[in-house]
């Protein structure tokens, strides 16, 4: 029943397209998420659980399709912990557009809290991709 589990769990993270490593050398990327033609919003997701507490830069691109609805809006949001508190941060993307001048954060991860990520529908479903990366960078 165990190898059940870990084996639906490692399929279910492999088809949403999240990869994660551990890092020898800095920088280097030790997770990243590929999501093509989505509609529907995704709960809380674990990007990555660092095993030492570093410093990480996520770079994530977000765009959505043109619409007929045009005051639909994708929420995406990030989740992490640092040494002093649980913290989040997030961004609007629209109909048509994309957000690549704000998508790059610098943020302090304690060890053993995963950094998470969200995304939520505003004002109708339309269609979205997004591609996140994470760094290590100490």
């Amino acid at each position: 029943m165990k190898r059940c589990l870990v084996v639906l769990a490692t399929l279910i993270g492999l088809s949403i397209g999240i990869s994660a490593q551990t890092c020898t050398t800095f920088p280097c990327v030790v997770a990243s998420v590929s999501l093509t033609h989505q509609v529907n919003g995704l709960p809380a997701t674990e990007i990555y659980t660092p095993p030492a507490t570093g410093v990480f830069r996520l770079t994530a691109y977000m765009s959505v399709a043109k619409s007929q609805k045009p005051n639909a809006l994708w929420n995406l949001q990030f989740y992490w912990t640092d040494d002093q508190t649980a913290r989040q941060t997030s961004w609007n993307v629209g109909t048509g557009i994309s957000n690549t001048h704000d998508a790059t954060w610098v943020m302090q991860s304690v060890a053993g809290v995963p950094l998470r990520f969200r995304t939520t529908s505003m004002n109708g479903r339309v269609p979205y991709n997004l591609f996140i990366v994470l760094e290590q960078l100490q």
